[in-house]
């Protein structure tokens, strides 16, 4: 069975898609910045991935398969 833990505090951000604005900085120096318009723009991908958690030990079954779905960071940094 599959156990996620949610936070009992968690709250879903809420954002202005209009003036919403990803940057994207090195060492404090601007590289880019996209607005959420051009970010779901970008063709999307999708992986099968196998998540292990970082405590696992050769006897634990802390891991799982998931489809992610996204962007990629070269995406966003080789624009």
């Amino acid at each position: 069975a599959l156990v996620m833990a949610q936070p009992a505090r968690a709250q879903i951000p809420v954002i202005d898609p209009a003036t919403w604005r990803l940057r994207i900085t090195v060492d404090d120096k601007p590289l880019r910045e996209i607005s959420y318009r051009e970010l779901l723009a970008l063709p999307r991908q999708e992986r099968y991935v196998t998540l292990r958690c970082i405590s696992n030990t050769l006897q634990s079954n802390l891991m799982g398969n998931a489809l992610w779905s996204g962007i990629t960071l070269s995406q966003l940094v080789d624009r």
